[in-house]
């Protein structure tokens, strides 16, 4: 902890020598302590956890957001998933341990004020048909549970968190009374037997290895959108401004924040802001908005998304069904009719565009079924529902400003749907038609879809479904272009737009796949007194965004207050701390990751 002290002492020396109050101007429309850029999940988590913290609860506060509405962008899109489970990094287990229990204290207040949303801590349950796979989920359990996740229990047993995995059966019969009760930790089962019993006969028979991950789940994250809108809202010192744009930050030569300016469009109002301090919260956006003030974050923004699947057959387990996984690569299964689909050029004479679909195209694909308050969001009253999400491929954008609304290729839902299959077999029900995997459709996109400039990076950017277009921004301008497919295109799968919406949206990601929080330095290395970052959620925004909000306002509480104190694991998420030994986006550790 030495280094880590030493830097926290001298983050907290630099932090001292800031301004504590709003600086004076000839002019002002609006004065605030503190300025919140972003309205999602990121910044409603950050202005909650400064309404909770003793040193900036009375603090005047203001959340800016540019859309219409909170939570339209990447949060309203989310899986709504949460775990524990992070082999790769200690600071990322202590991080979510704490999130969680704030996300469980957070549903129990929802419940409270009228604003409930659906917390379901059922855990995570990954599925391998390949008995190989119990060596990688031991390795991975061993080092999480070896790092603060809980307790490792191998056929029931519960074992020590290190060395080999036992080769000798137990000869203790399997604790199924007490499985239930547990609820953090990480069980491998490899008896096909148990897995059998314990789990629902929607399940592939073939699969014969279990990990069942303890302290997670799953939310309802619009929910917890609403109750966080909700809450803040509550305080009188606090406003959130809809439709209202940063354009402008002006810092004096040491730094400091003179003015902001911001533009209304809803009011066609340009208005100048001065504050004494700001966290940039705003999600895909954090580079367009970090440059404002001279700073430059390494962050690419990756696209993501969920099909939602209407289950009018019941199929799926019910709410509060279990959060699955199914550990192996995939492949999807097609006609022969589909397969020479496939082979055909497009209009403009390209050939190989769908050859993906016939190769393995990734695994980690995952399931869970909605609540019927999220399925009645969707206005599917007393219909049960699914959501599917498979990222089957890793291409990346370094746009500085991500297009909105994502384009989501029409094939996304027909594939996540046909590789469920290998998972819950039942599911062929909705991807047949009269006993046959239905044919491909004809589809004909709007003039009015476009692409923006993009550029791929990722070993596996090749295989991006090349139903989504990418370019790339070294070339020529295209702004505008028309997608390829705008033209009439035969698809080598039907779309059953009336089974499957999609939503989708990106994840802001660090080449380590960890967290941006705290205070921020320039491109020359200079701290700016009063700007702070909350960013770079990457895909456990949701499962860990009060944790990370509630680090970034005790560092905004240390810069008014003189006095700093976080958790041993705040320095590891410093922009400084995350930003040492990078070494790409592909070559590079990924603490965050699954």
């Amino acid at each position: 902890m030495g280094a880590t002290q030493r830097r926290l002492d001298h983050i907290q020396h630099a932090l001292s020598l800031g301004q504590t109050s709003a600086p004076k101007a000839d002019t002002s429309t609006a004065d605030f302590d503190i300025v919140v850029v972003g309205a999602g999940l990121a910044g409603l988590n950050t202005a909650y956890a400064l309404l909770r913290q003793a040193g900036t609860k009375n603090r005047r506060i203001l959340i800016i957001e540019r859309r219409e509405s909170v939570m339209k962008e990447t949060s309203s899109a989310s899986t709504g998933g949460f775990r524990n489970y992070f082999p790769n990094n200690d600071a990322m287990i202590a991080l979510a341990n704490r999130s969680i229990g704030l996300l469980a204290s957070f549903a129990a207040r929802s419940a409270e004020v009228q604003k409930p949303f659906d917390f379901n801590p059922c855990g995570y349950v990954f599925f391998s048909k390949w008995k190989e796979t119990i060596e990688t989920y031991w390795q991975n359990a061993v080092a999480a549970c070896s790092r603060g996740a809980g307790a490792l229990r191998y056929n029931g047993r519960t074992l020590e968190a290190k060395g080999p995995r036992p080769c000798s059966p137990s000869t203790d019969p399997f604790p199924y009374t007490t499985y239930n009760d547990f609820t953090d930790g990480v069980d491998i089962i490899d008896d096909v037997q148990v897995i059998r019993q314990l789990m629902p006969e929607a399940i592939s028979p073939e699969a014969c290895v279990m990990m069942h991950v303890r302290k997670a789940g799953y939310l309802d994250a619009e929910g917890l959108g609403e109750f966080l809108e909700y809450e803040v809202e509550r305080f009188p010192n606090v406003q959130i401004w809809r439709n209202t744009e940063l354009k402008h930050a002006s810092m004096d030569n040491e730094g400091k924040i003179q003015f902001l300016a911001l533009y209304r469009a809803d009011k066609k109002q340009r208005l100048t802001v001065r504050t004494a301090a700001i966290i940039l919260a705003p999600g895909p956006r954090l580079a367009e908005v970090a440059r404002l003030f001279n700073v430059v974050f390494p962050v690419m923004n990756e696209p993501q998304a969920k099909a939602i699947i209407a289950d009018s057959h019941g199929l799926i387990p019910a709410y509060p069904g279990p959060f699955t996984v199914w550990s192996d690569p995939l492949t999807i299964p097609l006609t022969a009719e589909e397969r020479e689909v496939i082979k055909k050029p497009l209009p403009d004479g390209t050939s190989g565009h769908w050859n993906y679909l016939e190769s393995e195209i990734g695994d980690g694909l995952h399931c869970r079924p909605l609540s019927e308050r999220e399925a009645a969001r969707m206005g599917c009253h007393n219909q049960r529902m699914f959501a599917g999400i498979w990222t089957y491929n890793s291409a990346y954008t370094t746009l500085v400003s991500p297009p909105y609304p994502i384009y989501k290729t029409p094939l996304y839902g027909p594939i996540v749907l046909r590789g469920l299959m290998a998972m819950i077999p039942s599911l062929e029900r909705y991807a047949t038609l009269n006993g046959r995997l239905k044919l491909s459709s004809t589809l004909k996109l709007p003039k009015s879809a476009t692409s923006k400039i993009l550029t791929v990076s990722g070993a596996n950017a090749g295989q991006m479904s090349a139903d989504l277009r990418w370019h790339n921004a070294e070339g020529p301008s295209i702004e505008n272009e028309p997608i390829p497919l705008a033209k009439q295109s035969e698809m080598p799968l039907e779309l059953y737009s009336s089974l499957i919406q999609v939503k989708a949206g990106y994840y802001c990601k660090t080449p380590r796949n960890l967290p941006l929080l705290g205070p921020v330095n320039d491109q020359q290395d200079r701290l700016l007194p009063g700007v702070f970052v909350c960013g770079a959620w990457s895909g456990f925004g949701v499962m860990n965004g009060p944790g990370m909000a509630e680090i970034v306002a005790q560092w905004v509480d240390g810069y008014f207050n003189k006095a700093l104190h976080v958790p041993w694991y705040a320095s590891a998420f410093t922009p400084e701390a995350v930003q040492q030994g990078l070494v790409g986006f592909d070559a590079g550790r990924k603490e965050g990751q699954l």
